[in-house]
């Protein structure tokens, strides 16, 4: 656009990076590096603020939580780590689990949730940091036999979706349910879903994303 001058764009290069994950406020964002590194930057001044080191493979996922206290890292072994950003070190890390689905999501500042697989079965474990930053299962949601592709949570509605590889939406309404409400499929068999969102004003609308569908809304 002609409206846009040079000096406000800005290039940012970082060799042998995979994955890029902003905070939510877009003052702080994070790059993983294939050899597991994790470099931490402000934005938009690109200042590199830290090296966070413990992963040995590539980070496949990248979460901050809203008061930007903590960093949710995953690799492609299923290894996660929960960093303490206030101190700029390890907080603690949630091994031997067998993960479905490289994916997290905070609930809370200090609550989160990452599928699970136990047997031939998906669920969905709720985590809380301590006040010791030390990390605690405090429950579980029943999701399915297939892979988590995606987790979305709604504050506003109270709503918790799963995107799963069998082309299903998972739907946990309310904060005391364990398994889902629903389940739909919001695309065809010939079709695969991409994204799905929340409508602002009516929980039971959504909005679809597939290969062939580029939106649909449903009841």
């Amino acid at each position: 656009s002609s409206d846009v001058c040079s000096s406000d764009l800005v290039l940012f290069n970082q060799p042998n990076s995979n994955i890029i994950q902003f905070n939510k406020d877009k003052s702080l964002f994070a790059v993983g590096l294939d050899d597991g590194t994790i470099l931490l930057y402000t934005s938009p001044e690109y200042k590199l603020l830290t090296k966070l080191s413990m992963h040995k493979k590539n980070i496949l996922h990248l979460n901050f939580n809203d008061n930007n206290s903590l960093l949710i890292s995953i690799d492609t072994e299923g290894n996660v780590i929960i960093w303490d950003l206030l101190k700029y070190q390890l907080s603690s890390i949630i091994e031997n689990i067998k993960l479905p689905g490289f994916e997290s999501v905070f609930i809370t500042s200090t609550k989160f949730l990452i599928p699970l697989k136990e047997e031939n079965k998906t669920f969905i474990g709720i985590y809380e940091v301590m006040n010791d930053m030390s990390v605690k299962q405090i429950g579980k949601l029943q999701n399915s036999t297939s892979s988590i592709l995606s987790m979305k949570m709604f504050s506003k509605w109270n709503l918790l979706l799963t995107l799963n590889d069998d082309n299903h939406i998972r739907v946990y309404k309310g904060k005391n349910t364990s398994t889902p409400t629903f389940t739909s499929v919001l695309a065809g068999e010939d079709d695969n879903i991409l994204d799905v969102f929340v409508n602002e004003l009516n929980e039971n609308m959504y909005l679809i994303i597939g290969v062939s569908i580029k939106a649909k809304l449903t009841r």
